[in-house]
């Protein structure tokens, strides 16, 4: 049975079998592909199933350490291309090393060139001589700059691109904007990976793949101001100046999973596009977006300006410490929607623990995702002929 959209009646499992790989020249595992939903139960848009769903979320927060590990497959990557941006720590590290691991050659998009750097030569020294020199490059790529992405696109030129990971994001406690005057949060998360995705389209060959790291905390976001999509007027309104500490504290998170949400938002409408438009439907391009887990990475320990208590922020990395998984699981998600055959037959979705999960109802909204990708698209600065 193959899954198109989100869907279930009451009480019942909708579950696939297929074949995963366990490494190279390893033996076929099958795979249980598992979707429950209680929206026939409660409803889409009621308050019960955004209980529900929170509930749910946090459950699995809290036990995902406990759970069996992830095996996202190893199909083969030999003369593929992909670009990961963020590279140099964390997932993103993790997922560039489970792609060169299969064959591919990797590029680390990252905003320090050293950092990158060493990041390539720890993916190469921890292969023990399995992954090549020349399958690990480097380039640099600021995401809090517009001028950066372009400049990383324009030294991309026509080389073609088989998977792009949209995985860099930042926290900040700071009121800051970004040289083209967006809130940074906003701009960093998704303005530019809005148009590093549109500006690197045309290089990506068919069957080609584009993850997008979002998080379980996109749940929090409210429906969007068109007008205001990176929320410096909201921010205005409560009093917050420019260059000045966001408070409260809890600002911060919510301007975080604002642009979480704007990344399923962006999966969703982009996928949409790409099925209508006549250049691009047959190519049979996939977008996705997906919660990596609670994973124990450096973006818990950044920024250290956020305005909670001590005591929260000792709870929160306690938290973390405790109940987070390993990076290597949280880069299993984005591994398997960017190699395995089942995610290509069903595109546009919201993945966790490489299960289809149904994401805030605020994205069901397709008017309104219309009208969110046309602002970006002006927002980043693209030219007619560079939108869909």
């Amino acid at each position: 049975m193959i899954l198109r959209k989100p869907f279930s009646l009451p009480g019942t499992i909708i579950s696939r079998f297929h074949r995963l790989k366990d490494g190279p020249g390893g033996s076929f595992t099958a795979k249980r592909h598992i979707f429950v939903s209680p929206i026939m139960v409660f409803g889409y848009d009621s308050y019960s199933y955004r209980l529900f769903s929170r509930i749910r979320g946090g459950f699995l927060e809290m036990f995902e350490r406990l759970l069996p590990a992830q095996r996202p497959g190893w199909n083969d990557l030999s003369n593929k291309t992909a670009l990961v941006t963020g590279a140099n720590i964390g997932i993103g590290l993790e997922i560039a090393r489970g792609l060169a691991a299969r064959g591919a050659t990797v590029v680390l998009a990252c905003r320090n060139f050293e950092k990158a750097e060493s990041a390539k030569k720890d993916i190469l020294e921890k292969s023990k001589g399995s992954i090549r020199e020349e399958q690990v490059e480097c380039m640099l790529l600021n995401l809090a700059d517009l001028d950066s992405v372009r400049a990383l696109a324009k030294s991309w030129g026509a080389r073609p691109l088989d998977i792009l990971v949209n995985n860099a994001g930042i926290t900040t406690g700071t009121f800051t904007k970004n040289p083209q005057g967006y809130e940074l949060t906003y701009a960093t998360n998704i303005l530019s990976h809005y148009l590093l995705s549109l500006l690197l389209l045309p290089m990506v060959r068919p069957n080609g793949r584009i993850v997008n790291i979002s998080s379980a905390g996109h749940m929090n976001a409210k429906p969007f101001d068109v007008l205001d999509l990176d929320f410096s007027k909201g921010l205005k309104t409560r009093g917050m100046e420019e260059g000045k500490l966001i408070v409260p504290g809890g600002l911060t998170f919510f301007l975080y999973g604002r642009s979480k949400c704007l990344q399923i938002i962006f999966t969703k409408e982009l996928q949409r596009r790409l099925e209508q438009n006549e250049a691009y439907k047959h190519k049979n391009i996939t977008i996705h977006s997906c919660h990596p887990g609670l994973v124990r990475s450096a973006i818990w320990d950044r920024p250290g300006n956020i305005t909670i208590s001590n005591m929260f922020k000792s709870m929160l990395l306690f938290t973390v410490n405790i109940l987070g998984i390993s990076t290597t699981e949280g880069a299993a998600t984005a591994i398997y929607l960017a190699i395995n055959d089942f995610p290509a037959k069903n595109p546009g979705l919201y993945w966790s623990r490489m299960l289809v999960t149904v994401p805030n109802p605020v994205v069901k909204d397709v008017q309104a995702g219309k009208l969110i990708f046309d602002q970006m698209a002006v927002e980043a600065g693209l030219a007619e002929e560079q939108r869909l």
